[in-house]
């Protein structure tokens, strides 16, 4: 059942479920300015969507071909990330079924007891890692603004050296976003431990 025009007077509490809801069908444009609360939805209405963890145990690249059209905020989970080599790691959007490779403005600092350590990149959001034996954890969340462009925002650990890794940035794609790669900044190194995942919302 496609939902249109409901507006907040029109939701009693727990009157929609997320069988209601079908993908796409209830947008922002149909929802009033605070009118529905997270009180007026039963559990789970609204729910972000996960997708299917992957490995990246192997391989020079790592790709979500499928991110759902409705999503305007897309977290990149890394979960004990690792290459075998000394690069950063990238990070790059896309439309149309292809990476975007330019564009960006893409920084990242890694800041630890020796000092801070800065890194930028035009080719994606970089994550900052300079050994083949470090694991990386944490996320990196993507904002829609507004038409095509995206800002991130994230933060990772390191099992390798205390300190932590904050990375940031923005770009404007062609087209709607769909794609998500990660892979090596000298595009030579391979993954070689640990997941990644996405979530939607």
């Amino acid at each position: 059942m496609a939902l249109q025009r409901i507006p907040g007077r029109m939701v009693a509490d727990g009157s929609i479920t997320g069988d209601d809801v079908q993908d796409a069908s209830l947008t922002g444009a149909d929802i009033q300015d605070g009118s529905v609360g997270a009180g007026d939805l039963a559990a789970g209405a609204m729910a972000a969507a996960r997708d299917t963890a992957k490995a990246t145990t192997s391989g020079l690249a790592v790709d979500f071909t499928n991110i759902p059209s409705w999503a305007r905020r897309v977290t990149l989970l890394l979960n004990g990330v690792s290459t075998n080599g000394a690069s950063d790691i990238l990070v790059q959007l896309g439309t149309g079924g292809t990476p975007t490779t330019s564009g960006y403005v893409g920084n990242a600092v890694f800041s630890w007891a020796s000092g801070v350590v800065p890194v930028s990149s035009t080719a994606g959001i970089p994550v900052f890692n300079n050994a083949a034996s470090y694991n990386h954890y944490g996320e990196l969340v993507f904002t829609n603004i507004g038409g095509n462009t995206w800002l991130a925002s994230g933060q990772f650990v390191s099992s390798g050296t205390a300190g932590a890794i904050v990375s940031g940035g923005v770009v404007t794609l062609a087209g709607a976003l769909d794609y998500l790669r990660v892979v090596s900044a000298n595009g030579t190194a391979a993954f070689d431990a640990g997941q990644i995942n996405l979530l939607y919302e």
